[in-house]
């Protein structure tokens, strides 16, 4: 099923993506051939524009993927659901030919191990977002498992380190669309709704206290910094550089940089993210990307209906100075 988030795309286009291995010729040598039905219908459009929901066979000869099998975290695995911990710098699907993503390293294991039916993406993680990448292995988990998400009943946990101070606990619910550059904006009317609940789980440091290695009183320094210090005119709580926060953020709708676009619409951008932030005194240090991870999948088992909840580790470059929290 063609999931909402791919709704406008071109027909050709999303094959392309979704089948791995599969050149845009042979794609479109199958819709020239009558080979591909959406709906049951046959279709030869490759400019189509999709709707989302749309279910699509394709009859296609199955690509040899080559690549060796790769090392991969693996999370949780049964016969009818595969999740990784997706590591940063790695693409969720095909973007560039040639650049390593996940959803072609998980269909060189398992087809390395005999299992010859491609895997599906259930959802994506921005390439320096880590964290858990759930995948369907069978066309009964993927069409249970797009209901949850379309339904919301799916729990997501990400957890972020921002700039600034935020409330201990507040809630973004507007409108977002796609905007210049590759931004996702904010928007009076038209684009999406978009939801998303957060909650500071700590406060700490100013700026020195985030250098590698750097040392130092936490606790007396803490008491020094003003949890929301003035600010000069022209000035954000990003650029200011004076504290920073670990953020649990529960999307509950599935918008493109959801989570980044609302953070930083609110005055907390993400440490690295160079999109949608600014330069703060983090960054110069350390951290050569968003830092943003997908912690925890909630949802019931697409085949037993049992909950099933997926955990992924904190990254190394999410352990700084100063931290010392229990995960939610």
């Amino acid at each position: 099923l063609v999931a909402l988030h791919d709704a406008g795309g071109r027909l050709d286009l999303y094959l392309v993506q979704c089948l791995v291995g599969v050149s845009r010729k042979a794609v479109k040598k199958a819709l020239d051939g009558g080979q591909v039905f959406v709906d049951g219908r046959c279709e030869r459009r490759a400019g189509m524009v999709l709707k989302g929901g749309e279910a699509i066979v394709v009859t296609v000869e199955a690509p040899v993927v080559k690549s060796q099998p790769p090392t991969l975290a693996i999370l949780y695995r049964d016969r009818d659901l595969f999740a990784i911990d997706k590591p940063a710098g790695l693409p969720a699907h095909p973007t560039v030919a040639g650049r390593a993503n996940a959803l072609e390293m998980v269909t060189a294991l398992l087809q390395s191990e005999g299992h010859l039916t491609p895997p599906i993406l259930l959802h994506r993680l921005d390439a320096d977002t880590t964290g858990v990448l759930l995948f369907a292995l069978t066309p009964e988990a993927n069409r249970a498992l797009y209901r949850q998400f379309v339904e919301h009943t799916i729990a997501k946990v990400y957890l972020a380190l921002v700039a600034g101070a935020p409330p201990a606990f507040f809630t973004i619910s507007n409108h977002l669309k796609a905007g210049v550059r590759g931004r996702t904006v904010a928007v009076a009317s038209g684009g999406q709704p978009a939801e998303t609940v957060f909650r500071t789980l700590q406060t700490i440091g100013n700026s020195p206290l985030w250098q590698r290695g750097a040392g130092g009183d936490l606790e007396r320094q803490q008491q020094q910094i003003p949890l929301d210090p003035p600010l000069s005119k022209g000035e954000t709580r990003a650029s200011a550089g004076f504290i920073y926060s670990l953020v649990e953020a529960r999307p509950k709708t599935g918008r493109t940089h959801q989570i980044r676009a609302h953070l930083a619409g609110a005055g907390y951008p993400l440490l690295g993210d160079a999109l949608y932030g600014e330069a703060t005194p983090l960054d110069r240090a350390g951290p050569s990307r968003h830092l943003l991870h997908a912690y925890r999948l909630t949802f019931r088992h697409p085949i037993t209906q049992e909950p099933v909840t997926i955990e992924a580790p904190l990254p190394a470059d999410f352990i700084l100075p100063g931290l010392s929290f229990s995960l939610p």
